[in-house]
């Protein structure tokens, strides 16, 4: 098969010109291509060609409906064939006037496959633009698992598919079947996860299901502008807010505010609404021309782990475009991207300020030190229903770490600044190639706040 991409478009049900025709897209955006002219003649005797229909990525909904009624239609007249289809994977074309990036997908008319029993639903696997997003169902965790090739094990054919479905047996066998090998496949139709079966997709003056419908889903939107305008939004990544956190603190998720950025607007908007919109399209523009941006892409791309949401992240990634749907999954990469910058400047910041050696001799008090708090770490209680300790970790002005194992709860902060009034070193040690002074029995005052004097008591 072509690269449907590269592909001009005929408007719906027209055959003239196949694949390859040079006619613009009319307003329809159903497309019927005509088999391949370049196709060996011995490469049609054992299949014959099967219509191609290009159709909006979001009306595979409305096709798998009608679809579903021919296959009614043929149950009632005793016909034991069914119509069944393969949907690419999405793929991006230029649409309208003004052209505008959009998600199509191309489907194919195929028939159905045997039936087997004992095998349930597991995971949904979505074959995108860069590579495969699995959704796996509550409870089930694949640790990163993901098909090499868009491969059915029920009809044993790889081609370029919009979706398989991995499926267990209950023996624990898995397997990866195609979409419309599923029902087929399983015996029965899970409920959600796909509609089967539509009519011959004509678009009819009556209906008009393509050219009258709405698909802003399937607008296709750049990687870079998504992270941008999420950065923008968020102050660099610092102030993302989850959909969870956005319910009990009564403001908006990160996710809704990139999506109404992106995507919301109108004349209904206020002044203030207006200029806050210009203001945060402006700031976008900012962590494009800085390189902001295409750093939290590469960040995406390289994310670390194993699990769903980081295998999936890169799959989001590595491609150029994301559609409506997988937005607030790539935004959030700019919350991992903070908070590892963050976590960078603190390790870099402790490395500069780091003196090798120990503050004191062993044995040696340490009063009239001071020291700046960098980390408080409670810890457990040794007996059921104690109060419990805590690990403070402390950089004096000398640039020496100090460490303190505290038998009680330390009302002590990172930041906080103290000047030893008691205590002693216990021991010299090291950790992570840094040198430790461990202290005991250490008494203290914390500076007020704004107190900025340094050096010893």
């Amino acid at each position: 098969m072509s690269v449907v991409a590269d592909r001009s478009r005929v408007p719906a049900g027209v055959r003239t010109g196949g694949q390859f025709a040079t006619e613009a897209r009319a307003e329809a955006n159903l497309t019927l291509a005509a088999p391949d002219p370049y196709l060996d003649a011995a490469d049609e005797v054992d299949e014959p060609a099967r219509p191609v229909y290009s159709i909006p990525a979001s009306a595979a909904t409305e096709a798998q409906a009608r679809i579903e009624k021919a296959n009614r239609r043929l149950a009632r007249a005793g016909i034991e064939d069914r119509f069944t289809f393969e949907l690419t994977e999405p793929y991006v074309t230029k649409v309208g006037d003004p052209p505008r990036e959009m998600f199509y997908r191309d489907l194919t008319l195929s028939h159905p496959s045997i039936s087997y029993g004992g095998w349930e639903f597991v995971a949904a696997v979505d074959h995108l633009e860069a590579g495969a997003l699995v959704r796996s169902k509550p409870g089930v965790e694949l640790n990163g698992w993901r098909p090499e090739v868009s491969e059915c094990e029920h009809c044993g054919k790889v081609r370029r598919r919009a979706a398989t479905y991995l499926v267990e047996h209950e023996d624990g066998t898995r397997k990866q079947v195609g979409s419309s090998c599923m029902t087929d496949f399983l015996g029965v139709k899970p409920a959600g996860l796909w509609a089967l079966g539509f009519d011959p997709l004509e678009e009819s003056e009556d209906d008009g299901w393509l050219s009258g419908g709405s698909y802003g889903g399937d607008v296709a939107t750049e990687n870079l502008e998504v992270l941008a305008v999420a950065l923008a939004v968020t102050d660099g990544g610092r102030e993302y807010v989850s959909r969870d956190a956005s319910m009990w603190r009564g403001t908006a998720s990160t996710s809704d505010a990139v999506r109404d950025q992106l995507f919301g607007g109108g004349p209904r908007e206020s002044a203030e609404q207006r200029a806050e919109r210009a203001r945060l399209a402006e700031r976008a523009q900012e962590f494009l021309r800085d390189g902001t941006a295409e750093k939290v892409l590469a960040y995406a791309q390289q994310m670390e782990g194993e699990g769903d949401y980081a295998t999936n992240m890169r799959v989001l990634a590595a491609g150029e475009h994301v559609d409506f749907k997988h937005t607030a999954l790539l935004a959030s990469a700019v919350s991992g991207w903070a908070r590892d910058n963050d976590r960078r400047a603190v390790r870099e910041a402790r490395a500069a300020a780091y003196t090798p050696g120990h503050l004191a001799p062993v044995k040696d008090k340490v009063t009239g030190h001071t020291a700046v708090v960098e980390k408080v770490v409670p810890l457990e209680a040794y007996v059921y229903g104690g109060e419990g300790g805590s690990l403070v970790i402390m950089r004096a002005s000398t640039g020496h770490t100090l460490k303190w194992k505290a038998s009680t709860r330390q009302d002590l902060s990172a930041g906080d600044k103290v000047t030893f009034t008691g205590g002693t070193v216990k021991a010299h040690e090291a950790y992570n190639g840094q040198d430790q002074t461990v202290l005991t029995r250490v008494k203290f005052d914390v500076e007020p706040a704004g107190d900025d004097q340094d050096g010893q008591a």
